[in-house]
């Protein structure tokens, strides 16, 4: 079975049909060829386009296209050369557009892209011609408006996973951006929140953030930013501390019992920088529930609590005054 079928294989390639069919596709070729050589033909081609030089002040009232379209006309042995070449991205400086302030609110720039493609065709062939571009010459109207710069901060304050402590703060990059609008309503925004970061933190990670817009007549120059977190394994330390009372003026408190427990959990790298020395527990006596006959307490301490959690046991304590 699997001979006769390369048989009948080799009998199809070697056939006399066979042979004829390639001897006229190889005749279209070559016409084709010569046809294509000795004409003028048209491809159509696109190319990225970027602008810079626009100032931060500026607000244009119509989107700058990102891509254009053109058309080259040669011939086709030349244009040939057009159907794979990898075209560089056009560049086009606006800076000289916008030097002179005009008394206008509303101003207007000019750009001729027709220019910046010829340029872009020339290394490729000098003798091509570029016969059309889309888009070719555009006016844009735009308008100054006001920049300033505002702090970034989180809507949510970020939780971190119970088994892990931050082993320093958290860092926000950029820690400000540049907001432009009308001056009434940038002059109202005191900082620009970022969105809320989803779950509990457990791992050191570059979190990338969005923005939040915080009303409509605000642009954000920076539409997102860079979260940079590192945590660390937590452990529990404790001290039994007296409780000491503060704003009694001068009346004796008694109370029930004298002494809390604190429990901190600390990241293992900050384990023996908390010391029972450095922290002091407060029974408040201005704060002092008269129905009940209990304060909260609280903890009050020299060094930084920041990225430690901490409890006190009891929370409360029973008190009675003596004469």
């Amino acid at each position: 079975m699997k001979q006769s079928f390369w048989n009948w294989l080799k009998r199809r390639l070697f056939s006399k049909e066979t042979a004829t069919y390639c001897v006229f596709l190889f005749i279209a070729a070559v016409l084709w060829l010569m046809y294509t050589i000795g004409s003028q033909r048209e491809i159509e081609r696109k190319a990225a386009v970027v602008y810079w030089g626009i100032p931060d002040d500026v607000f244009l009232n119509d989107k700058l296209p990102t891509q254009i379209t053109f058309k080259v006309r040669d011939e086709g042995e030349e244009l040939s050369s057009f159907l794979f070449a990898e075209f560089d991205t056009i560049e086009i400086d606006l800076s000289a557009q916008f030097r002179h302030k005009g008394s206008s609110r509303r101003q207007e720039i000019k750009i001729d892209y027709k220019p910046y493609v010829e340029e872009l065709v020339r290394p490729i062939s000098s003798t091509s011609i570029v016969t059309n571009v889309d888009p070719s010459t555009i006016a844009y109207t735009y308008r100054r408006v006001y920049t300033r710069r505002v702090p970034v901060k989180f809507s949510v304050e970020p939780e971190v996973d119970p088994q892990y402590a931050l082993l320093r703060a958290i860092k926000i990059e950029p820690a400000e951006v540049l907001i432009r609008g009308d001056r009434d309503v940038i002059d109202s925004v005191k900082c620009i929140y970022i969105d809320s970061i989803p779950g509990l933190l457990s791992r050191n990670d570059i979190i990338e953030c969005r923005l939040l817009r915080p009303h409509r007549g605000v642009e954000l120059l920076t539409k997102k930013v860079s979260v940079d977190v590192a945590v660390e394994r937590v452990t529990e330390k404790n001290f039994r501390l007296p409780i000491e009372v503060v704003g009694a003026d001068g009346v004796r408190v008694k109370l029930f019992p004298e002494t809390a427990n604190v429990i901190f959990a600390v990241g293992l790298s900050r384990y023996y920088d908390v010391d029972a020395k450095d922290f002091r527990v407060l029974f408040d006596y201005s704060l002092r529930d008269e129905e009940r006959k209990i304060v909260r307490l609280s903890l009050q301490t020299n060094d930084d609590l920041e990225g430690i959690r901490y409890k006190i046991e009891p929370e409360e304590v029973e008190y009675i005054t003596e004469q």
